[in-house]
């Protein structure tokens, strides 16, 4: 959720700096964002649950964030000019890169003198 997160907010020009950790991004974002109160709670758990997916002991239980992404995400993208939201939602980052490597796939998968071996 994290990722798609900063994908999508990235997608409507609100990026978070190199070598931020997530709070750092969290805060910056929020702050950038223009999020509501109730919007930067929803960023934080979203956070909250990053941090324990990653330094918490395995096997843990882990909320489920997605309403709180998406909480964010619908926030943040109120607050930007049509053509943003647009361009956003009919040619997002995660689309674009999923259309990427299907491309790089099938040239892959095409050329005969390709370096690629065959699969069993």
């Amino acid at each position: 959720e994290w990722q798609s997160l900063l994908l999508r907010l990235q997608d409507i020009g609100f990026v978070a700096p190199d070598g931020a950790t997530p709070r750092q991004a969290s805060r910056r974002i929020g702050h950038d964002a223009y999020l509501t109160p109730d919007e930067n709670d929803a960023l934080g758990r979203v956070v909250t649950t990053l941090e324990r997916a990653r330094y918490a002991r395995p096997g843990g239980e882990l909320s489920d964030v997605s309403d709180d992404a998406r909480a964010v995400w619908r926030g943040a993208l109120s607050r930007r000019r049509r053509t943003d939201r647009v361009r956003a939602l009919l040619l997002p980052e995660e689309g674009k890169r999923m259309w990427r490597s299907l491309g790089r796939g099938l040239l892959f998968w095409r050329r005969p003198d390709s370096d690629v071996p065959p699969e069993d």
